[in-house]
């Protein structure tokens, strides 16, 4: 699975810590301090921790040096190992919508436009009105189905990181968990106090959504989308 491919590239720090996981899985942990167009990039979209994949085994795991202290607990292996489950799960239930629903779709849709521009010609007396406003409709079904299968996606992938968020849980323990998320809300305070004394701190922490929801969910969909396209 292809999961910021871009980022992936763009590392050049060494590792500070490589994590070895299941069926042959490397964890590379950098410092996202140490890649400093990364850093400023991302640390002002409130983005701290960055997971990378460019389709092999090796994922690149960027994290804030300051916000790992304090969350290390978070990214140790076998939490590491509940993200990549996640992942795993994730572009397996994608491939499979996009290999049984969607390309068949597609191909109908293809061939259904391709009928309704030649019926004017096939049939004497097929009025070309009527075959526009079939092309119409048929792109209107289209978008409604796209439409419909982003949020089935969107649903897999809330499904598996309300299983993934569980597991994480259970391995550091309920009560560190919430402690953790505590911790995590008052870094993010407390760095943007300190980068922006002027200005007050937004009462919403995007912060959480690094636990509770999946980190750059429309880039992983945006990724798929287009390896699904090369190949």
């Amino acid at each position: 699975m292809k999961i910021n491919k871009n980022i992936f590239t763009q590392i050049t720090s060494e590792p500070f810590e490589v994590q070895e996981l299941e069926d042959g899985v490397i964890v590379e942990l950098h410092s996202l301090n140490q890649n400093e167009h990364l850093f400023n990039t991302y640390v002002n979209q409130s983005k701290f921790v960055i997971w990378s994949n460019a389709g092999g085994k090796t994922y690149r795991l960027l994290l804030e040096d300051g916000f790992y202290q304090e969350m290390r607990e978070m990214y140790m292996k076998r939490c590491n190992q509940e993200w990549v489950n996640f992942w795993t799960k994730v572009e397996r239930d994608r491939s499979k919508l996009m290999k049984f629903i969607y390309l068949p779709v597609v191909l109908v849709m293809f061939a259904l436009i391709f009928v309704f521009m030649q019926l004017p010609n096939w049939v004497k007396g097929f009025s070309s009105t009527v075959s526009t406003i079939c092309l119409v409709v048929i792109l209107v079904a289209f978008l409604g189905f796209t439409m419909f299968l982003n949020r089935k996606i969107d649903k897999i992938i809330k499904n598996h990181n309300n299983t993934m968020v569980e597991a994480i849980k259970n391995i550091v323990g309920h009560k560190k968990f919430d402690a953790l998320i505590e911790k995590q809300r008052n870094y993010y305070e407390e760095f943007y106090k300190a980068q922006h004394p002027e200005d007050e701190v937004a009462e919403e922490n995007p912060a959480e959504e690094e636990v509770k929801e999946i980190e750059n969910k429309e880039e992983v969909l945006e990724e798929t989308t287009e390896e699904n396209k090369e190949e």
